[in-house]
């Protein structure tokens, strides 16, 4: 930073402002454009809370409503001492939704994160006073009652969550769900699945000595096989570096197409369209959903590698 302080300022807020208001980092806008400074893409904000209301449960919703009414209660106590703490969870949860859901190019669920904390802090808030208020007269039970409750709250909400294991990034609310939200995919795949083509290509003979030509291959894809695994980068799929595609294509005993992901993204579709003409060697389903396509390099016939060269 002591070397060129002007620069490194420059570079780590005009990268924020870029992708807020531009889409992208600087080294794509190489500028900062205050002409093209906006808050137009507020149709993001119904964007990030369709996200947030679909990743959380129907016990979160419903206890996210009983905290909502915690500073209209009669209970003066109750609201004076919860002031502080509802204010700045509900604070922080709408804040980190209009600060994505304005920011171009950033719209995945992880960057919400701490609104998702916030409203289920929330939650909690509202299941307790609400189990309090609702075993008060009982009491002989009182203590008793209450801990039941909250142990029975607690437990169907790790229910909800155990039900979607190991891939707990994929959960989708049941009654949203039902409505036919996001019928397509429950989310934009983030390595689900490739583990299980990993392992499947591990039980081949002599895997070890194989090389596999793999989407999102790093951790996701090389810790469960015991090969090598050459990385797909996004980049090949343009004009420019088809020879790198090729090159590392012919170099692989098997390519691993991340169908569940590559076939969301505009770019990857002449690439899929190609590969269509030909039956994969193995393809990984999930839940109803197709999440990976294996090709045995060696079978792909010439007028595939012909087409890729074109891309």
């Amino acid at each position: 930073m002591w070397v060129a302080p002007g620069k490194m300022l420059y570079e780590v807020y005009g990268n924020a402002f870029s992708y807020a208001f531009q889409g992208s980092r600087l080294t794509v806008t190489q500028e900062l454009d205050v002409s093209r400074f906006s808050l137009s893409n507020l149709s993001g904000l119904w964007e990030m809370t369709s996200v947030l209301l679909y990743r959380t449960t129907p016990i979160t919703w419903l206890g996210v409503l009983l905290g909502l009414a915690i500073p209209f209660t009669r209970d003066r106590e109750l609201v004076r001492t919860n002031r502080q703490l509802f204010t700045l969870l509900i604070t922080n949860a709408l804040a980190f939704i209009f600060l994505i859901g304005i920011a171009q190019g950033r719209n995945s669920p992880h960057y919400i994160l701490t609104s998702y904390l916030s409203l289920n802090l929330l939650a909690g808030l509202g299941w307790l006073h609400f189990i309090h208020w609702s075993v008060s007269h009982f009491a002989a039970r009182k203590v008793k009652l209450q801990y039941a409750g909250l142990v029975v709250v607690l437990l169907l909400q790790v229910w909800n969550a155990i039900s979607y294991f190991p891939y707990y990034f994929t959960y989708r609310n049941p009654i949203l769900y039902s409505l036919g939200w996001y019928k397509d995919y429950p989310n934009f795949p983030y390595g689900e699945g490739l583990e299980i083509a990993a392992q499947y290509l591990a039980q081949l003979p002599n895997a070890a000595d194989t090389t596999i030509f793999s989407y999102y291959s790093r951790g996701c894809f090389s810790y469960f096989h015991p090969g090598e695994a050459i990385s797909f980068r996004p980049y090949y799929i343009d004009g420019e570096h088809a020879e790198d595609l090729l090159s590392n294509l012919r170099a692989s005993d098997y390519l691993v197409v991340y169908y569940a992901n590559q076939s969301q993204l505009e770019k990857y579709w002449p690439f899929l369209n190609i590969l269509s003409t030909v039956k994969p060697f193995h393809v990984v389903w999930m839940n109803g959903y197709e999440y990976v396509r294996i090709y045995d390099v060696d079978s792909l016939p010439p007028e595939i590698f012909e087409a890729l060269a074109n891309l």
